[in-house]
């Protein structure tokens, strides 16, 4: 019964942290950027301005293929299989946002 608990425990815990990062992902953001905006937003609600967009954010679906750099139509298809060609995105730079370094 140990083993099914620890197993358990461990299922959650991963399923949480999977959850989070996917999360982080389909806004455009990374960990420390989702703090700083947290940040952003607790001021700005204390000066009573609307809160900040998130810098980043293309779209759920554009965010996915930006941060996993799948492009075309079956985007999605591409990304669930290996793939056998060379990134095209430098994980850097952002075609859509201009010369804007992270």
């Amino acid at each position: 019964i140990y083993v099914v608990i620890m197993a358990g425990a461990v299922f959650v815990a991963l399923a949480f942290l999977g959850g989070w990062q996917a999360y982080l992902v389909t806004v455009g953001n990374t960990t420390i950027d989702y703090y700083d905006h947290s940040d952003l937003v607790k001021a700005a609600k204390a000066r009573g301005v609307p809160a900040p967009k998130w810098a980043f954010d293309q779209g759920r679906a554009k965010n996915w293929q930006e941060a996993f750099d799948e492009h075309g139509k079956y985007w999605y298809v591409a990304w669930c299989l290996p793939r056998l060609r060379a990134h095209q995105a430098s994980g850097v730079y952002y075609a859509d946002l201009g010369p804007k370094a992270l």
